[in-house]
């Protein structure tokens, strides 16, 4: 799953978009995210389906069944603007974190969003991760390539064209970003990782 994200790198969405944000070093569900439909706008990251009888706000939707499971049959696609995210691994019994980014390229992963009583709120799509993301957790954010971006939005499912995780490199950091209440760089700087024998970044 995906459930903590970052958009740090607001310098670079303020000239491609003319939105200026926050920077945003630990992105958690139920935040107003950035979104692009058609243009761009603000969501909840948490979906709700329009027959549920209680607010549920599912964060993640898996690609390989999206067209199958009921909460998603009747979503609309968008893209959630990013320029990291975090997983956990675990590791002698301790679930340690890792930070995933393409340096300073910002990131789009495939979401989906609802509008509905609930109001409107997204999910991010995610899918089987790649060899080497796999060593940390199995599943990643569907990474949709710039060029690819209005096949997604209007419903593209050539899934090996959207997948883009080559230019991806990880490293460990602390569990600041355990708490939802930690946003600062802090959260994504890298621990030196050479006593304990982990390679600390990884080229994908």
């Amino acid at each position: 799953m995906c459930g903590r994200f970052t958009l740090r790198n607001t310098g670079s969405i303020a000239s491609q978009f003319g939105v200026e944000v926050e920077p945003n070093f630990n992105a958690v569900p139920s935040d107003d995210i950035l979104t692009i439909t058609r243009n761009t706008d603000f969501m909840r990251w948490g979906f709700n389906p329009h027959w549920a009888k209680k607010s549920i706000n599912l964060i993640n939707a898996r690609y390989e069944t999206l067209n199958e499971k009921p909460s998603f049959r009747e979503s609309k696609r968008c893209l959630i603007l990013a320029d990291g995210w975090y997983e956990w691994s675990n590791q002698e019994s301790l679930k340690a974190p890792y930070y995933f980014h393409a340096n300073d390229d910002i990131l789009f992963f495939a979401g989906i969003y609802a509008d509905n009583n609930y109001g409107k709120g997204c999910a991010i799509v995610t899918t089987r991760a790649s060899e080497k993301i796999s060593m940390i957790h199995h599943r990643m954010p569907l990474l949709i390539n710039p060029i690819n971006l209005k096949d997604w939005l209007d419903g593209s499912d050539d899934s090996e064209t959207y997948e883009t995780a080559t230019n991806i490199v990880y490293h460990r950091v602390s569990t600041l970003v355990n708490s939802p209440n930690n946003n600062s760089k802090s959260c994504i700087m890298p621990i030196n990782l050479t006593e304990a024998g982990i390679q600390s970044e990884l080229s994908l």
